[in-house]
């Protein structure tokens, strides 16, 4: 068996197991699982890792000397001095970094990336997109593609209260009188769809930014990915539109969204048609007025809007929960591990 030493999802080798691979799950958290600024760090990525996780990680280098290593994103005692001293007890272990993180930096990949590429051996993404894979390539050995968030659906369940909403949006705004369009390439769709939402309909809006001063109700994020969830369930329709037309980039909003039991509709991702089907297990719009009329429609249209968020979040258990990212890890191994093998 491959051995794997990971630090998310806690579900895989305890509750979710393979045959494949010898999952060694790491709480680097332990025992306070928080973010940088004290959160409940949930599911997300970003925890920050105390000296009790340190110690496990550690330990488990110095008893498994794993295949690989996927870690992500975190804080805290997590450091490069760390990750050098994890490279001395296993050489040969092939370090991953799961990012999904598509914020270009003056390095134009994310900055943990560019921080700890020394020891990066292959990136697994949240996009399909052939440039950019191309551009984190220029940094580390291997890119490939693996969603970076999954869900339990046994945790993450359906609906169970009356929406209050009409529509929800979790996300931040740029937009501001000396940047009209914004920080980033669809920062202004953003803007002008949420704008337009709020107009028309009982909007839930979260997300920091500039939406307070540009006179949208906002409140703000919930870090929390259940709580998250939650709030999206408070709404009859799920919104998603991104700063970015990256080729089948699916966030956190995108997954979330489609497990929630509520209908998803989305700004147009590019080739998106190949993961799913407009109007049977989500609903997709290419621009402001488009999305506007689809809210319309689905809103006047209750059996028909409710019968395809039944299929969307059947749909996501199927192919987008934690379950489904095992598989498609288990499909990427062969190739993590021979990066390794080439560069001897």
């Amino acid at each position: 068996m491959i051995s794997v030493v990971h630090t998310r999802p806690s579900c895989w080798g305890t509750r979710l197991k393979s045959n494949k691979l010898d999952l060694v799950h790491i709480p680097i958290g332990h025992p306070e699982y928080r973010l940088r600024k004290g959160e409940p760090a949930g599911d997300n990525m970003g925890e920050v890792m105390t000296p009790q996780g340190e110690y496990m990680l550690v330990d488990a280098f110095v008893r498994h000397r794993p295949d690989v290593f996927l870690f992500w994103t975190h804080f805290g005692r997590f450091t490069p001095k760390l990750m050098k001293r994890l490279r001395q007890i296993s050489p040969e272990t092939v370090f991953v970094h799961g990012n999904g993180n598509q914020l270009l930096g003056p390095h134009k990949v994310c900055w943990f990336v560019h921080k700890y590429r020394k020891y990066i051996d292959a990136v697994l993404t949240s996009t399909t997109d052939a440039r950019r894979k191309a551009l984190i390539g220029k940094w580390v050995g291997w890119v490939g593609t693996l969603w970076t968030f999954g869900f339990d659906p046994a945790v993450f369940g359906p609906p169970t209260v009356e929406p209050e909403y009409d529509c929800f949006f979790g996300g931040g705004d740029s937009v501001a009188p000396n940047r009209p369009n914004g920080k980033f390439p669809r920062s202004r769709f953003r803007h002008d769809l949420i704008f337009e939402v709020n107009r028309h309909r009982k909007l839930l809006l979260l997300g920091g930014g500039t939406w307070r001063k540009n006179g949208l109700p906002a409140r703000p994020g919930v870090t929390d990915g259940l709580g998250y969830f939650r709030e999206m369930q408070r709404a009859r329709i799920v919104l998603g539109t991104y700063h970015d037309d990256l080729e089948r980039r699916y966030s956190k909003r995108t997954v979330y969204g489609g497990a929630s039991g509520r209908l998803f509709m989305t700004r147009y991702i590019p080739k998106m048609e190949m993961d799913f089907k407009n109007h049977e297990n989500i609903v997709w719009f290419r621009s402001v007025d488009e999305g506007l009329e689809l809210i319309d429609h689905y809103m006047s249209h209750d059996d028909e809007r409710e019968k395809v968020a039944a299929q969307t979040r059947a749909h996501f258990v199927a192919y987008h929960d934690w379950a489904a990212r095992l598989r498609e890890f288990e499909r990427l191994v062969p190739k993590i591990l021979s990066v390794k093998e080439g560069a001897k």
